[in-house]
């Protein structure tokens, strides 16, 4: 099934952690903020993305608001946190997005732990700071092809030169326990709860162009709410059809260049969920952005996500294609 929606997004106001005039330092606390408020809708009738966004304004779906707090415990031992108020499910909430301290083992490498980002994507660690990327939201056929986007536990950053190519490897492991929109069926929220998290991010930087791939699989288990269970009841699927555990994988590439006048980004992931009687997924974007004045920049992007092999529940799976223009 393939849909093509128009969505419209308009930001009336946007203050982001490189913009927003608030840089504090007491006792050693670096603290900075971050924010936004728009409204957006589309002309489907059926509701779109995560956000369930409808023919009716939403004037929830893009704001949020941001507190980021970082400083040293001792020498090289450095601590941070960032708190994100946002709609989730209908109200909104306040969360630790970030919670990490950083402990150096040498010049190269350092270890981690806390709450953490998947670090998937190029846009994985700064997905909530919208001045920070071209568009008012990322495009939804990668960015919300995992239903989660933290988890609690450590990873290594090892950073390097070689030669005149900067390395990182990102290493990383643990778990996470989320309250989630299941998108493939009406009935709200569910609850996803992952064990055994583990994965391997590397980015490979020269200049003014990076490339990134990502590895992460988990085993995940979806508990949903009595609505949703409701609502398989009555197609005749048998709840273990979402709920029991399953292995999900993820694999992501992405390359990147950006000077003064030009933004060009272009990344493509895969999900496998086994076992699953829903088909896999695979998506992919590209952006050409460039500024036509320092403050103005105007950009295209073309996304598609894809459905591989055979929805065996026949509940469907919404394939599209979306073609983007915007300034900011």
């Amino acid at each position: 099934m393939l849909s093509k929606n128009k969505v419209f997004h308009i930001i009336l106001s946007s203050l982001g952690l490189l913009t927003l005039p608030m840089q504090i330092q007491a006792n050693d606390i670096k603290t900075s903020g971050f924010g936004s408020i728009g409204f957006s809708f589309t002309d489907s009738e059926t509701p779109y993305l995560r956000e369930m966004l409808t023919e009716d304004p939403s004037y929830i779906a893009d704001a949020i608001i941001g507190l980021q707090f970082s400083g040293e415990l001792q020498s090289g031992v450095e601590y941070f946190a960032q708190l994100i108020a946002k709609d989730s499910n209908g109200h909104f909430d306040a969360n630790a997005d970030w919670l990490l301290v950083s402990f150096p083992i040498n010049e190269t490498l350092k270890i981690r732990g806390g709450r953490l980002r998947l670090p998937l994507f190029f846009l994985s660690k700064q997905i909530e700071v919208g001045n920070t990327y071209p568009w008012i939201r990322p495009p939804a056929e990668i960015y919300e092809m995992i239903e989660y986007t933290g988890y609690t536990g450590f990873d290594l950053l090892y950073s390097f030169v070689w030669n005149t190519i900067n390395i990182q490897i990102q290493p990383f492991v643990g778990q996470t326990t989320e309250e989630i929109v299941v998108d493939l069926l009406p009935g709200g929220p569910a609850e996803i709860t992952t064990d055994e998290n583990f994965g391997l991010a590397l980015q490979i930087s020269e200049g003014l162009t990076k490339f990134r791939f990502a590895y992460f699989k988990a085993d995940a288990t979806v508990n949903p709410n009595a609505s949703f269970s409701d609502v398989l009841n009555i197609l005749a699927v048998p709840t273990t059809a979402f709920t029991s555990d399953r292995k999900a994988e993820y694999v992501a590439a992405g390359l990147q260049f950006e000077n003064d006048k030009w933004i060009i980004i272009a990344e493509a992931a895969k999900r496998k969920i086994t076992p699953s009687s829903l088909p896999d997924m695979s998506s992919y974007y590209i952006v050409f952005a460039r500024y036509f004045t320092d403050s103005i920049l105007i950009h295209t992007t073309f996304a598609v996500r894809n459905a591989d092999g055979r929805d065996t529940l026949g509940v469907g799976f919404q394939e599209q294609e979306t073609t983007t223009l915007g300034i900011k």
